[in-house]
């Protein structure tokens, strides 16, 4: 079969953030029984990259994301109706490029990934096959950044958020098929009763994730992994500088805490110190995987499917987060993980996991078997093969 993949976010073997990384699981998978084309977005210095993906694609075509002040003005008239995000990712040079590569390559399916990408569904001829697929739920998200923020940027988020529930909508009615990454999202789409059909694409966790890492625990190391250039992610660091580790430190003043990810900015450098440490880019997270004691995931803002987690239980280790972080990983309160929805109860879960090395044991055990269970490689793929088969023929 040959398969259009047309995304905002240019693959990358070398993918910081989890949902990056997925997408190149998926693609070396599907590029395995399939023929693939890939049209995408990409910055300058992803340019590099382009050979490391060539093996998985017949074609490749590649539009800049930053573009020059004519196409920024011509875009304007369009900010009234569509959401920014929507207006970003507007390209006529991509659309004709569509428009060609599904015609000189007779494309058996098309699948567009992100939302501000279903704008390109109005190219793709009725007779192809299609699906988009929604790693974050774009409204849930949205509804979640109103919350947390305040003034300019809180209105903003209302903006966006009053324009993109119509256009959520009505890109997955162009697309017949709307592909989530989990079981919350699934049940999403189908209460919005307009017709759609809805798969839930599961994850194929790369075989470096799986790995059990060994233990060389330190007492006390508290680890966030994440890459800091999403604003999400630095706000659950600073949730944990600011709210939760100086109630942690008040019962157990020894704990450190890590947050380990790319390109933190320099206001969350600042915030480092010797029980606080900010790493910034590191080689490999394994060392610090290995040496903590637990995995925290204060997220506040969240959508899909959190690979971290995943990662942290595979790994043997304790997951305290919130309840919207774990929504997509689905594992039981109390028993594969601990959760809580407010800082207290996680300060609560955390200071239990450090005093009592034997809990923290348990729920790391039952987090690996849950995750060795429920996300096995081999049969996530014969899971991705039904779906894309099954919208193939439908």
């Amino acid at each position: 079969m040959k398969i259009l993949l047309i995304t905002l976010a240019f693959p990358s073997p070398g993918a910081t953030h989890g949902g990056g990384r997925l997408t190149m699981e998926w693609i070396k998978h599907l590029s395995l029984k399939n023929e693939l084309y890939l049209i995408s977005f990409i910055k300058e210095e992803e340019k590099s990259g382009i050979p490391s993906i060539k093996p998985y694609f017949k074609e490749i075509q590649t539009v800049p994301v930053f573009r020059g002040w004519r196409s920024r003005f011509r875009r304007l008239p369009m900010l009234p109706r569509f959401p920014y995000s929507i207006v970003t990712y507007c390209s006529r040079t991509l659309a004709r490029a569509v428009e060609e590569m599904i015609h000189r390559n007779q494309i058996d399916f098309v699948q567009i990934d992100h939302f501000p990408m279903g704008q390109y569904l109005s190219k793709i001829p009725d007779s192809v096959p299609r699906a988009i697929l929604y790693q974050d739920m774009v409204t849930s998200v949205l509804s979640q950044q109103r919350r947390i923020c305040r003034g300019l940027r809180q209105y903003f988020y209302y903006r966006e958020w009053k324009k993109s529930r119509f256009w959520e909508k009505r890109y997955a009615q162009l697309a017949k098929n709307v592909l989530v990454l989990s079981r919350k999202d699934c049940r999403l789409v189908d209460s919005w009763d307009i017709g759609v059909n809805s798969y839930v694409l599961p994850p194929l966790l790369n075989q470096k994730i799986i790995t059990k890492t060994k233990k060389e625990t330190s007492p006390g190391n508290l680890l966030f992994l994440g890459a800091m250039h999403r604003q999400v992610n630095q706000d659950a660091a600073l949730q944990l500088k600011k709210v939760i580790m100086p109630r942690v430190w008040e019962e157990c003043p020894e704990a450190k805490c890590f947050v380990v990810g790319d390109a933190p900015p320099d206001w969350l450098k600042k915030l480092s110190d010797p029980r606080f440490v900010v790493t910034g880019f590191v080689p490999s997270i394994k060392p610090y995987l290995s040496r903590a004691t637990l995995v925290v995931v204060p997220l506040r803002v969240v959508g899909g499917i959190i690979v971290k987690i995943l990662q942290a239980m595979i790994a043997g280790k304790p997951v305290v987060a919130t309840r919207i972080a774990n929504a997509g990983v689905g594992a039981e309160d109390g028993k594969e993980t601990l959760l809580a929805d407010q800082p207290e109860g996680l300060v609560r879960h955390i200071i239990a996991l450090l005093k009592d090395p034997l809990l923290a044991e348990k729920i790391g055990v039952a987090g690996r078997n849950y995750v060795e269970k429920n996300f096995e490689p081999e049969s996530m793929k014969d899971r991705i093969d039904r779906i894309y088969q099954e919208i193939r023929l439908s």
